[in-house]
């Protein structure tokens, strides 16, 4: 994460208290570094696709670290996290 120029953070519902998602959180903003939270329970992957690629262009970012919550805890998010990461992709290149 420290090498990267910004951070999209994917949690559902909410990011719980000493987790390793706020870990990310809090370092994300001790550090300055850009950072984008999406909410994979209101979002669908598209949209967060979306996000991300707007995000990343704003931001001039060409090393993006993508983390949140575990999939043994959420089991839906790691599907969730990569069909918004290929929709990224695909937005950017249209761009």
């Amino acid at each position: 994460m420290l090498d990267s120029d910004a951070t999209v953070i994917v949690y559902h519902t909410e990011i719980a208290l000493g987790s390793g998602t706020e870990l990310t959180l809090k370092t994300c903003i001790s550090q300055r570094k850009p950072y984008l939270l999406l909410d994979s329970s209101v979002l669908l992957p598209e949209i967060a696709g979306k996000h991300i690629a707007e995000f990343v262009q704003r931001h001039r970012t060409s090393v993006l670290n993508v983390g949140g919550s575990r999939g043994s805890v959420v089991p839906t998010i790691e599907l969730f996290t990569e069909k918004a990461v290929l929709s990224a992709i695909q937005y950017l290149r249209e761009m």
